[in-house]
């Protein structure tokens, strides 16, 4: 028989379900609920976890910390979810388009490629490898985007030859950044080279937010005490997107390619970073924690100019991938490997 309190905790328990879609949230699964963007989202119920890793500077010290429940989006947003956005808001396209294939990288796919794609400028249509010859007689030095070379500068359009950059098909999109790129527009990849607070302005459009460093390292860890990647310990090949020696991505994946982790989750290695909340500093650790002490929703707020990536992506090493890896980028830059997903609290 239940005593007075286990009733009242039942009941409370049932009305607050009984109310998730009147939060913009609908039961599907156990702990699966999809809010306003239509997303899945995973009920991460709070508890205690070892966080960092005393072998790496930035890491250290190793740590319990207390999290309270939480919900994370289950995949890395896409670019279908970003589009979505971007018609119902009216804000600016990432910086440098959404998708995948870049034009003048180490070895082009144009070139192995050329009838590839067909794209429209202005009234006609002409095959990748015709693209390639109209890109060839612009002034550039190639530039080796793969080992970012310093030495060799990137490639620029004339203003003239950059006219055709709004009338491409609406398809594809082609836009001057460090180097010139085109990217098919496949809505099932994550959306990439996103700022900060184009992530954050997209979570918060559907009642969200970014999860913070500890939020996501917990979420990554799937449930397993211990392990080097959110799988355990075995080799990320075959499991995440990323750089080998044996293979030189050009691209990350559709989201989900890999199997999920304890909790369901797809790609938190791999594939692309991701944006928490947290700005990054490198003795935070040692700041927040105490000997037998829990650190409690620990979330790092003071502005440092850089603020924390984590997992790793599709031009990452092995390294790169473990649970507990810190990163940092400054909030303002877009990089084609960097995305994100969503959080929220449970109140």
């Amino acid at each position: 028989m239940m005593n007075g309190f286990q009733f009242l905790c039942r009941v409370g328990i049932l009305f607050f379900i009984s109310f998730l879609p009147f939060l913009g949230f609908a039961q599907d699964d156990d702990n699966i609920y999809y809010g306003d963007d239509d997303r899945p989202m995973v009920l991460l119920e709070g508890g205690t976890f070892i966080m960092g890793n005393n072998e790496h500077d930035d890491e250290t010290p190793e740590h319990p910390v207390l999290l309270t429940d939480f919900y994370i989006d289950q995949f890395e947003v896409t670019v279908a979810d970003y589009q979505r956005f971007i018609a119902e808001t009216k804000k600016e396209i990432p910086k440098h388009g959404a998708g995948i294939i870049p034009l003048l990288n180490q070895v082009p796919l144009f070139y192995k490629e050329p009838d590839l794609f067909q794209i429209q400028i202005d009234d006609r249509l002409m095959t990748t490898g015709e693209f390639r010859d109209l890109i060839d007689s612009v002034r550039y030095r190639p530039f080796n985007w793969a080992s970012g070379n310093p030495d060799e500068e990137p490639a620029y359009l004339s203003a003239k030859d950059a006219e055709f950059v709004q009338s491409l098909h609406p398809d594809y999109l082609v836009l001057e950044a460090d180097d010139l790129w085109i990217f098919n527009v496949n809505p099932e990849y994550p959306i990439i080279a996103i700022t900060w607070y184009q992530a954050l302005d997209y979570c918060r459009h559907y009642g969200k937010r970014l999860p913070t460093e500890a939020e996501w390292e917990y979420a990554a860890r799937g449930g397993l005490e211990s392990g080097i990647y959110p799988w355990g310990d075995e080799e990320p090949v075959g499991r995440a997107v990323f750089k080998t020696e044996e293979v030189t991505r050009t691209r990350p994946e559709p989201v989900g390619s890999f199997p999920p982790n304890g909790y369901g989750l797809y790609d938190m290695s791999g594939n692309v970073w991701e944006w928490v909340a947290d700005w990054y500093n490198e003795l935070f650790y040692h700041a927040t924690t105490s000997p037998g002490q829990k650190v409690k929703n620990p979330y790092a707020n003071e502005k440092t100019g850089v603020k924390v990536i984590r997992g790793g992506g599709w031009t990452s090493v092995e390294e790169d991938l473990r649970v507990t890896n810190r990163n940092r980028m400054n909030p303002e830059k877009h990089k084609l490997n960097i995305g994100f997903r969503c959080g929220i609290s449970v109140k």
